[in-house]
């Protein structure tokens, strides 16, 4: 079997306990009843990715509202690889907030990192990750 097509597995598999991640942000947040639409996407050379977005937290939070029009959780990297240490196949993505501003700039930044290996997904938090920086 090729990488790509063992990677693509991979991503398959992490996709099936997306579930699991979502628990782990949900936590971070302090939001149980967050909700997200995850999807699995191509690229132009026919490797998948995992992209999700959260619901609009404009919506549920009026602090959050006053200061963006939109505000969601979502995916900025992803990829899936095989691990040169272990040499098994794992797929990771990176955590953020996207925001739109009410006149219509747009930004976001990392709050995170996922990876998923032998069949489950670690997550990180940047305050976690830099901790010690």
């Amino acid at each position: 079997m090729a990488d790509y097509e063992i990677e693509n597995k991979t991503t398959a598999e992490a996709f099936e306990k997306i579930d699991d991640l979502f628990e782990a942000i949900r936590a971070l947040v302090k939001m149980p009843e967050l909700k997200f639409l995850p999807e699995i996407t191509e690229d132009r050379w026919g490797k998948k990715r995992i992209d999700f977005e959260s619901d609009d937290l404009t919506e549920s939070d009026y602090l959050i509202s006053l200061a963006w029009k939109r505000f969601r959780i979502s995916t900025f990297n992803s990829n899936s690889c095989i691990d040169r240490k272990t040499e098994k196949p794992r797929y990771w993505l990176t955590v953020h907030y996207t925001y739109e501003h009410h006149d219509g700039g747009r930004n976001g930044a990392e709050i995170g990192y996922a990876e998923f290996q032998d069949g489950k997904w670690s997550f990180w938090s940047d305050i976690e990750r830099y901790r010690d920086r």
